[in-house]
This record gives structure tokens, C-alpha cells and sequence, in this order.
């Protein structure tokens, strides 16, 4: 299967509107989306994707979700990934695990490749700390453990974000406290802001456009990006 029919495959599947429930006590709730965006950027990273279509799909039971989700790019050199995770929320706390996952051409698919010598995956566990509504707060540690991070970097991130009408606004800082996945030493690496709006585009398919300027201290380097969900 060629990687544009994988992707075109995948879109399709989980951007289409699931039927609505019949019963509102049903135990599992699915949830589905994408978005197109100008550039991937991660955590201050730039993984080469210009644009990039990232689609994605939860399943939800008493405070448990089980995800997956991709990043597949049209142009650029970076690789394509693929994601899964579990998480468990608990009060304004969500604990998590989470399997990076990424492939291209010149690092050939082994998914099932799990020797941290050749590995692919990468291995986090995360924690989210979250308190308010319109005025929120987000506290993020994660910690890569296992895989293709031998240096097993620590990443710490807070994020202030507003909601008024169909607006937000967001600003964040995250900074390496161990390892080097995101910079050589310990440093911030992730500080910016963004806004965006919900739109209504497509009648019953809820869509939002984002715009995000991003800065990496550590490399000196800054990122203007564009996405439009659904």
C-alpha cells in the first residue's frame, strides 16, 4: 500500500461524522478529527512537514481514553508518525502513556521493532494538570523513558489559555529540564502564543482555524504556523 493511499485512506476514515448516538447513556463515547497545518512543530521541534495532515480518533470509557494519531506529510523531508495512547483522567489530573511512533524511506517501517538500539517508537509518560474553564491552566510533564531517546529527556510546559465567544487565546513556555531530545542541555525550547476561532464552514461539522507564533530559545529559532480542524 503506497503511503498516499495509507494517508488518503486514513483521512477519509476518521474525518467522516460519526451517526449520532441513539442513547445518551451509552458507556463508550468516539470522537473524531484532523487538522491541516502549515508546518509540524513539537515542542519547539521541527519535524520537516510542509504542510501536514494530521487526523485522529479517541475512545472514551469512565475516565479512560484510549487515541491514536498521525502526521503524514505532503512536501518536506521529515517522517510521517503515528501515535497511540491511553489515559485516565482523575479530577483536574490526566495521567498517560503515550507511543511516538515515526517511519520514511530512508528509516523503513518496523513497527514491531522495540530493541532500543534500532527502535523508532518512543516511550513517554505524562502528566496533565489542569485547573479552570474560560481562564485555564495547564501544568505538562513528560518524561521519555524508553526508545529512541537514549538520554531520556524530562519536558516541563505551562500553558495559560482564555476562551471568549468562539475565541481563544493561549500562551506557553516549555523548557528541557534533563536529556537532550529537545536541546543539547537543559533550556527552554517551546515558548509562543496562539490564537484561535471556531468557524462554521461545513453546516454540523464543527471547524476552527488556529494561527501560532512559536519560538525555540535554545536554537534561536522562530515558526508562524497555520491549521484549519475539524
Amino acid at each position: 500500500m503506497s503511503r498516499y493511499y495509507f494517508i488518503t485512506a486514513l483521512f477519509t476514515l476518521l474525518t467522516v461524522t460519526p451517526l449520532a448516538a441513539q442513547e445518551r447513556e451509552r458507556a463508550f463515547e468516539l470522537s473524531t478529527g484532523a487538522e491541516v497545518v502549515s508546518s509540524y512543530i513539537w515542542r519547539g521541534q521541527n519535524y520537516g512537514h510542509r504542510p501536514s495532515i494530521q487526523p485522529g480518533a479517541e475512545l472514551s470509557w469512565r475516565g479512560f481514553t484510549f487515541g491514536v494519531w498521525g502526521a503524514f506529510r505532503i512536501t518536506g523531508d521529515g517522517e510521517d508518525e503515528i501515535d497511540l495512547y491511553l489515559s485516565k483522567e482523575i479530577g483536574p489530573l490526566t495521567i498517560s502513556l503515550w507511543d511516538y511512533w515515526s517511519y520514511s524511506k530512508y528509516n523503513p517501517p518496523r513497527y514491531f521493532d522495540y530493541n532500543p538500539q534500532t527502535t523508532s517508537h518512543m516511550f513517554e509518560a505524562q502528566a496533565l494538570l489542569s485547573f479552570g474553564d474560560e481562564k485555564r491552566v495547564n501544568f505538562t510533564l513528560g518524561y521519555l523513558f524508553y526508545g529512541s531517546d537514549p538520554s531520556k529527556s524530562l519536558y516541563g510546559e505551562i500553558e495559560l489559555v482564555k476562551r471568549s465567544g468562539d475565541n481563544e487565546y493561549k500562551v506557553f513556555a516549555g523548557y528541557q529540564i534533563k536529556g537532550e531530545y529537545y536541546a543539547a542541555s537543559r533550556a527552554f525550547v517551546n515558548t509562543g502564543i496562539s490564537y484561535k476561532r471556531e468557524l462554521s464552514l461545513i453546516k454540523s461539522i464543527p471547524t476552527y482555524f488556529q494561527l501560532s507564533f512559536i519560538v525555540n530559545p535554545a536554537i534561536k529559532s522562530t515558526y508562524l504556523t497555520a491549521a484549519i480542524g475539524f
